[in-house]
């Protein structure tokens, strides 16, 4: 951790156009801002899946790369900008401007556009764990910054509308959810940890106290802490789903008496064919290991 205030950062944005949050007027506002601090911007734009992964990568390889690199818009550009910064010096910055924001909310970033930015010029820099995902062995690998969910919560993001998830945000979430209780029949699945071995039909392993949005799903959890917290939802009836539902609108999961919460470090799954989503977005199937990987971000929080 250290103080921010005093450096004079070349600031790289990336944004995403097709953020819920995001406004083209933004840019202009962010633009007179840092003039106004006396401080260089640039900004990149993504046109697709995977852009914002590839302009980080160009910038961190430039022969003089920026001092800040930050995202302009949700979680899922944030993942894909950090997918390109693990174990770099360079610290990602975060504008919130997206679905669910659940990096920004953990994080205590605020939400008015100005004060994001106001974050990275008088902030500090802070070091956190990441998630890692290896899939199909080892050939599908990838970094999470907020939760990996595996069973229905992995059928939900595979099965949900792109064209439905542009225009109505977390509301295609929730529909999609709805759905998938009267259509998809959920199978158990075994989880091994290294301090024990567990059933269930969805497992949640989180990074940060949100999922969604502001529901409280692991209400202990931080982007800091060295484990994950996993959330075992273990009976695969619908009338469990329906009380699960019910229950994280409430924040009361841990409440159920079909629900665990444990924590570790790194967790395999053997059982092929289980649907796995990433920070939001599907990613593939089991068989899979997720690893805490430690001091593997910086990012700059409120001072």
């Amino acid at each position: 951790m250290k103080p921010y205030a005093n450096m004079r950062p070349v600031l790289a944005v990336i944004y995403n156009p097709a953020s819920r949050g995001f406004h083209r007027d933004q840019i202009e506002k962010i633009r007179e801002y840092f003039e106004l601090h006396n401080k260089d911007l640039e900004f990149f734009e993504t046109h697709r899946k995977g852009d914002g992964s590839e302009i980080a990568h160009t910038l961190v390889s430039a022969q003089k790369p920026p001092e800040i690199i930050a995202g302009l818009g949700g979680d899922g550009t944030l993942n894909e900008i950090a997918q390109s910064l693990v174990h770099s010096p360079i610290p990602l910055g975060i504008i919130p401007a997206g679905t669910a924001n659940v990096l920004a909310r953990d994080l205590r970033i605020p939400f008015p556009l100005l004060e994001a930015c106001e974050v990275l010029i008088s902030g500090k820099i802070q070091t956190m764990p990441l998630g890692q995902v290896n899939l199909q062995g080892d050939s599908i690998s990838r970094f999470f910054l907020l939760m990996c969910g595996i069973g229905w919560d992995g059928f939900v993001c595979k099965s949900i509308n792109p064209k439905l998830k542009e225009n109505f945000g977390k509301g295609a979430y929730a529909f999609e959810t709805i759905r998938s209780v009267f259509t998809k029949k959920l199978e158990h699945f075994d989880i091994h940890t290294p301090e024990d071995t567990y059933l269930a039909s969805t497992l949640i392993i989180s990074i940060t106290a949100h999922y969604g949005g502001n529901l409280a799903l692991t209400p202990e959890a931080t982007p800091f802490d060295e484990e994950f917290h996993l959330f075992l939802l273990k009976s695969k009836t619908r009338t469990s789903l329906l009380e699960f539902l019910g229950r994280l609108s409430l924040g009361k999961t841990q409440t159920m008496k079909d629900v665990q919460l444990v924590r570790s470090r790194e967790i395999s799954i053997h059982r092929p064919g289980i649907s796995l989503q990433i920070d939001g977005d599907y990613l593939g199937e089991t068989p899979a290991t997720i690893t805490r990987i430690p001091d593997a971000l910086r990012v700059i929080v409120p001072g």
